[in-house]
């Protein structure tokens, strides 16, 4: 693949450590300890405001427990997209 897009997952990982960028979508756990590695990825998460980040399933509850993706627009990943089709050759 010349590009992964998804969330926090062992595709990720994968894609990551075969050199393909990717657009990683984080919720509730912690991107910056289970984000993928280099500087080609770009991670999106919205979740820095939530008070239960990382996920404490003790406080999200409901629709409390999606808000963290939910907040995650289609927008920004498609800014996203556009920003790494930009910035590496080859997809051009």
């Amino acid at each position: 693949s010349d590009l992964f897009i998804g969330v926090d997952s062992a595709p990720m990982h994968i894609a990551a450590a075969v050199g393909t960028p990717v657009i990683a979508l984080f919720g509730p756990t912690k991107e910056n300890r289970w984000g993928p590695w280099g500087n080609i990825h770009t991670v999106i998460s919205k979740a820095q405001a939530l008070p239960c980040k990382p996920c404490k399933s003790t406080k999200c509850k409901g629709i409390a427990l999606r808000s963290c993706m939910e907040a995650i627009s289609p927008g920004e990943v498609k800014r996203a997209i556009e920003q790494i089709i930009n910035k590496h050759s080859e997809f051009t």
